[in-house]
């Protein structure tokens, strides 16, 4: 059996592609601090603001994912930008694996993924995948027959011998077993109080936002308090028209600050991207699901439907808000405790805090 040296880990463009890869990372420099481990990602992708803030070397290419829409500029993009950007980040691509001789190359999803992946393919390296959601994105479809193990964060409806399901790495997976009794401070004076946690992604929703805005007194009317996720760009005209001490408005809220959010709430209402609801997994947190409509391929609706099969969360499509759908739910919970218990109980089973590490020790079995 060959020795694993040499890792590239792609994937990225938004945060649900790029948080695993960084997790995934963590989990082998656990397991070999010798392993030289190097990432890939866009230059357009969120990626390009945070490999900094890592120790392992990065490399950008210049690549987009395909805009799907029929506007003159789309097509025009699609046609004559898209191939320019595509083969000079092939070519980049090759001088980066002629140099560093990766032994396997880990892809955790998106656009920025696609290239690194397709020239391991061609160049006959071992690749492992990583797919967060219910329902596998574009770009992990294409290697789920190729790859030589493909880790999935939900139990996979197919079954195939490179399937394993292993959850979804997430950074605060690593402690969130030892952080289960941290208390947030700053609600410390309402202790006692049915807590719920608001999240609308790490910018915020307009739609969540404006709903509660409306409605956020029918909340306080039944005895509760309320940790509001808002995003950075909407709390200021927030803030203008809410002032009430039983809402705790935060604009964004650091990846290693939200551990002791999910461990006050009691109830967490929440769109249902894949890496929030594996954090309500491995905190224990039930919730109630709003998907994101307009998700590629209505990913956050297969993934809620996944918890509410398991009877782990309720589901209120974003359409259903203005008719008090949202409210009715969460008063039938409020009024019976035993609802709450029965999701909490249900929830920990699919619970997998230990992603991370049976992901990395897939990787280092690949050879």
């Amino acid at each position: 059996m060959k020795n694993i040296k040499n890792i590239i880990i792609t994937g990225g463009g938004t945060g649900g592609h790029l948080i695993p890869s960084f997790a995934i990372a963590n989990a082998l420099k656990k397991k070999n601090n010798d392993l030289d481990i190097r990432f890939i990602g866009s230059e357009y992708g969120i990626e390009s603001k945070l490999y900094d803030s890592r120790n392992e070397k990065s490399y950008l290419i210049k690549i987009k994912g395909i805009v799907r829409s029929l506007r003159p500029k789309s097509i025009f993009q699609n046609i004559f930008i898209f191939p320019v950007l595509f083969f000079s980040s092939v070519i980049k691509v090759f001088k980066i694996y002629r140099n560093f001789k990766p032994d396997v190359v880990v892809g955790t999803g998106g656009y920025s993924s696609a290239i690194p992946l397709l020239v391991a393919r061609f160049k006959k390296i071992k690749i492992i995948i990583q797919e967060q959601n219910a329902i596998p994105g574009l770009v992990n479809k294409m290697f789920l027959k190729v790859a030589h193990k493909v880790c999935f964060g939900f139990r996979p409806k197919q079954k195939s011998g490179n399937f394993i399901y292993t959850g979804n790495p997430t950074l605060l997976s690593e402690n969130c077993l030892t952080m289960k009794k941290n208390k947030n401070k700053e609600l410390s004076d309402s202790e006692g109080k049915f807590t719920i946690f608001v999240i609308g992604g790490s910018q915020g929703s307009v739609p969540i936002n404006n709903h509660f805005i409306k409605n956020y007194d029918k909340y306080i009317d039944m005895g509760v308090q309320v940790i509001w996720q808002c995003g950075e760009k909407n709390i200021s005209s927030i803030k203008k028209v809410i002032d009430n001490d039983s809402i705790l408005l935060r604009g964004f809220i650091k990846p290693d600050k939200m551990a002791a959010y999910y461990n006050k709430a009691n109830l967490v209402i929440s769109r249902a991207g894949a890496l929030t609801l594996s954090e309500l997994a491995n905190f224990n947190v039930p919730s109630i699901l709003i998907p994101f409509p307009y998700s590629a391929n209505n990913h956050q609706l297969h993934n809620a439907k996944y918890f509410y099969s398991n009877k782990s969360a309720e589901i209120v499509l974003q359409d259903e808000l203005n008719k008090g759908s949202l409210e009715d739910k969460f008063e039938k919970i409020i009024n019976n405790r035993k609802i709450i218990e029965s999701m909490k109980k249900e929830i920990i089973k699919i619970s997998k805090p230990d992603a991370a590490d049976v992901i990395a020790t897939q990787i280092l079995g690949a050879c």
